[in-house]
Protein backbone atom coordinates (compact mmCIF):
# COMPACT_ATOMS: atom_id res chain seq x y z
CA UNK A 1 0.00 0.00 0.00
CA UNK A 2 2.72 2.46 0.98
CA UNK A 3 5.09 2.03 -1.93
CA UNK A 4 2.29 1.70 -4.48
CA UNK A 5 0.64 4.89 -3.27
CA UNK A 6 3.87 6.81 -3.67
CA UNK A 7 4.57 5.58 -7.17
CA UNK A 8 1.03 6.21 -8.36
CA UNK A 9 0.72 9.68 -6.84
CA UNK A 10 4.09 10.75 -8.24
CA UNK A 11 3.36 9.36 -11.68
CA UNK A 12 0.01 11.16 -11.86
CA UNK A 13 1.66 14.44 -10.90
CA UNK A 14 4.38 13.88 -13.50
CA UNK A 15 1.83 13.15 -16.24
CA UNK A 16 0.01 16.41 -15.51
CA UNK A 17 3.24 18.40 -15.73
CA UNK A 18 4.32 16.63 -18.91
CA UNK A 19 0.94 17.43 -20.45
CA UNK A 20 1.24 21.05 -19.31
CA UNK A 21 4.69 21.35 -20.86
CA UNK A 22 3.48 19.79 -24.12
CA UNK A 23 0.47 22.13 -24.41
CA UNK A 24 2.39 25.23 -23.31
CA UNK A 25 0.20 25.60 -20.22
CA UNK A 26 3.32 25.37 -18.04
CA UNK A 27 6.21 27.65 -18.87
CA UNK A 28 9.42 28.67 -17.11
CA UNK A 29 7.60 31.80 -15.93
CA UNK A 30 4.64 30.08 -14.23
CA UNK A 31 6.37 26.82 -13.16
CA UNK A 32 7.10 27.94 -9.56
CA UNK A 33 3.45 28.83 -9.02
CA UNK A 34 2.39 25.51 -10.50
CA UNK A 35 4.73 23.60 -8.16
CA UNK A 36 3.33 25.54 -5.18
CA UNK A 37 -0.18 24.54 -6.24
CA UNK A 38 0.97 20.92 -6.51
CA UNK A 39 2.44 21.15 -2.99
CA UNK A 40 -0.98 22.19 -1.69
CA UNK A 41 -2.58 19.33 -3.59
CA UNK A 42 0.08 16.94 -2.25
CA UNK A 43 -0.82 17.91 1.30
CA UNK A 44 -4.54 17.41 0.66
CA UNK A 45 -4.04 14.01 -0.96
CA UNK A 46 -1.67 12.98 1.83
CA UNK A 47 -4.19 13.83 4.54
CA UNK A 48 -6.90 11.80 2.80
CA UNK A 49 -4.55 8.85 2.34
CA UNK A 50 -3.45 9.03 5.99
CA UNK A 51 -7.05 8.61 7.13
CA UNK A 52 -7.54 5.59 4.90
CA UNK A 53 -4.21 4.07 5.92
CA UNK A 54 -4.88 4.53 9.62
CA UNK A 55 -8.29 2.85 9.37
CA UNK A 56 -6.85 -0.01 7.34
CA UNK A 57 -4.14 -0.77 9.92
CA UNK A 58 -6.65 -0.67 12.79
CA UNK A 59 -9.09 -2.93 10.91
CA UNK A 60 -6.32 -5.49 10.43
CA UNK A 61 -5.98 -5.71 14.22
CA UNK A 62 -2.82 -3.75 14.90
CA UNK A 63 -2.27 -1.15 17.61
CA UNK A 64 -2.93 2.57 17.36
CA UNK A 65 0.82 3.19 17.57
CA UNK A 66 1.36 0.90 14.58
CA UNK A 67 -1.41 2.72 12.71
CA UNK A 68 0.14 6.09 13.57
CA UNK A 69 3.58 4.99 12.38
CA UNK A 70 2.21 3.67 9.09
CA UNK A 71 0.09 6.81 8.65
CA UNK A 72 3.09 9.09 9.19
CA UNK A 73 5.05 7.04 6.66
CA UNK A 74 2.19 7.33 4.19
CA UNK A 75 2.01 11.10 4.68
CA UNK A 76 5.72 11.50 3.97
CA UNK A 77 5.65 9.12 0.99
CA UNK A 78 2.65 10.63 -0.79
CA UNK A 79 3.66 14.24 -0.11
CA UNK A 80 7.23 13.74 -1.33
CA UNK A 81 6.04 11.70 -4.30
CA UNK A 82 3.72 14.41 -5.60
CA UNK A 83 6.41 17.06 -5.12
CA UNK A 84 9.06 15.00 -6.89
CA UNK A 85 6.59 13.97 -9.58
CA UNK A 86 5.73 17.59 -10.32
CA UNK A 87 9.30 18.89 -10.28
CA UNK A 88 11.14 16.07 -12.07
CA UNK A 89 9.63 16.73 -15.53
CA UNK A 90 10.40 20.44 -15.10
CA UNK A 91 14.02 19.67 -14.25
CA UNK A 92 14.36 17.30 -17.22
CA UNK A 93 12.83 19.93 -19.49
CA UNK A 94 15.24 22.56 -18.16
CA UNK A 95 18.18 20.22 -18.83
CA UNK A 96 16.84 19.73 -22.38
CA UNK A 97 15.98 16.09 -21.76
CA UNK A 98 12.64 14.51 -22.63
CA UNK A 99 10.28 15.17 -19.66
CA UNK A 100 8.33 12.02 -20.58
CA UNK A 101 11.08 9.99 -18.90
CA UNK A 102 9.87 11.34 -15.56
CA UNK A 103 6.92 8.93 -15.48
CA UNK A 104 8.98 5.75 -15.26
CA UNK A 105 11.70 7.41 -13.23
CA UNK A 106 9.34 8.55 -10.48
CA UNK A 107 8.05 5.00 -10.09
CA UNK A 108 11.55 3.69 -9.41
CA UNK A 109 12.50 6.62 -7.17
CA UNK A 110 9.38 6.22 -5.05
CA UNK A 111 9.75 2.44 -4.80
CA UNK A 112 13.16 2.99 -3.22
CA UNK A 113 12.21 6.05 -1.19
CA UNK A 114 8.96 4.48 0.00
CA UNK A 115 10.77 1.57 1.60
CA UNK A 116 13.41 3.86 3.11
CA UNK A 117 10.85 6.33 4.47
CA UNK A 118 8.74 3.54 5.98
CA UNK A 119 11.72 1.88 7.64
CA UNK A 120 13.03 5.19 8.98
CA UNK A 121 9.72 6.50 10.31
CA UNK A 122 8.69 3.17 11.85
CA UNK A 123 12.10 2.58 13.43
CA UNK A 124 11.91 6.01 15.08
CA UNK A 125 8.28 5.78 16.18
CA UNK A 126 8.27 2.12 17.21
CA UNK A 127 11.69 2.07 18.88
CA UNK A 128 11.68 -0.27 21.82
CA UNK A 129 8.10 -1.38 21.25
CA UNK A 130 7.53 -5.12 21.02
CA UNK A 131 5.65 -5.91 17.84
CA UNK A 132 4.34 -9.01 16.25
CA UNK A 133 3.55 -9.51 12.60
CA UNK A 134 0.68 -11.77 13.60
CA UNK A 135 -2.82 -10.69 14.53
CA UNK A 136 -4.29 -11.34 18.00
CA UNK A 137 -6.47 -14.10 16.51
CA UNK A 138 -3.41 -15.80 15.01
CA UNK A 139 -1.60 -15.55 18.37
CA UNK A 140 -4.60 -17.21 20.10
CA UNK A 141 -4.67 -20.03 17.55
CA UNK A 142 -0.92 -20.64 17.90
CA UNK A 143 -1.31 -20.78 21.68
CA UNK A 144 -4.13 -23.32 21.40
CA UNK A 145 -2.05 -25.40 18.97
CA UNK A 146 0.92 -25.40 21.35
CA UNK A 147 -1.33 -26.57 24.22
CA UNK A 148 -2.67 -29.38 22.05
CA UNK A 149 0.87 -30.45 21.11
CA UNK A 150 1.79 -30.91 24.77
Amino acid sequence: MLVGAGGNAGNQAAVLVIRGLATGEITARNAPGYVLGEAKMAFSISVLMVGAGYVRVILFGYSQLDALAISCSLLAIVFSSVLIGSTLPLMLHRWQLDPAHAGATIQVIMDLMGVCITCLVCSIMLKGEPHSISTPEEDRLVGEYEVLQQ
